[in-house]
């Protein structure tokens, strides 16, 4: 019996590999695009923004302190300014990841397309979340009354707001010399680090 199966045997040894390999890649497979890491929502909304490709005039969902308007196709470029929220823009092509390039009072960049919205309406929920979690809400802390918001990255320059304690600012950026690139009411300026937490706290 032995001597029969002999010349069969590396045949048996090589198809119990090839399945071996088959069972670790299924296992793999099931391990990478299990449904809790596979976000469903994130592909059905890019599929849906490729079927809908948006164009001409559409209005910008921004939040209380406005949406920042970059100068590549990245939330990590350049800011040019924010853009108040409901404010019309003119799309002029569709980039790459989701980002559309813009035009907003004569100056062009680009803004994420899940934030352009094609009538000027109150946004939900889910893209509320979003764009905190894009552009996270830091308190404003340990300052007696307000903290100043100034137009660049010392308390040398000139102070653009006031912000309260207790208020939120939209954080665009975490610099360098200890001061936050901030977002406040659609304005763009610089606050000392020591001011800003992403809890609230009590006076």
């Amino acid at each position: 019996m032995k001597a029969r199966l002999k010349p069969y045997l590396h045949w048996i040894i090589l198809l119990a590999l090839i399945l071996l390999v088959i069972i670790c890649g299924l296992l793999f497979a099931k391990t990478i695009l299990s449904p809790s890491d596979y976000d469903y929502e994130q592909a059905a909304e890019e599929k849906s923004e490729q079927e809908d490709e948006k164009e001409g005039t559409y209005y910008v969902y921004g939040g209380t302190h406005g949406l920042p308007l970059h100068k590549e196709a990245s939330k990590h470029s350049k800011i040019i300014t924010v853009i108040g929220n409901g404010a019309p823009v003119e799309i002029i092509t569709k980039s790459y990841r989701g980002y559309y390039k813009i035009r907003y009072k004569k100056q062009e960049g680009y803004v994420q397309g899940r934030y352009l919205l094609k009538y000027n309406q109150e946004a939900g929920s889910k893209l509320k979340e979003r764009l905190t979690s894009d552009y996270p809400l830091y308190y404003v802390v340990n300052c007696e009354g307000h903290a100043n918001m100034y137009r660049r990255r010392n308390s040398s320059s000139k102070v653009i707001a006031t912000v309260e304690f207790g208020y939120r600012v939209r954080l665009l950026e975490k610099g360098r010399n200890n001061y936050y690139k901030v977002a406040y009411r659609n304005k763009i300026g610089y606050i000392e680090s020591k001011y800003l937490s992403k809890y609230k706290h009590e006076k």
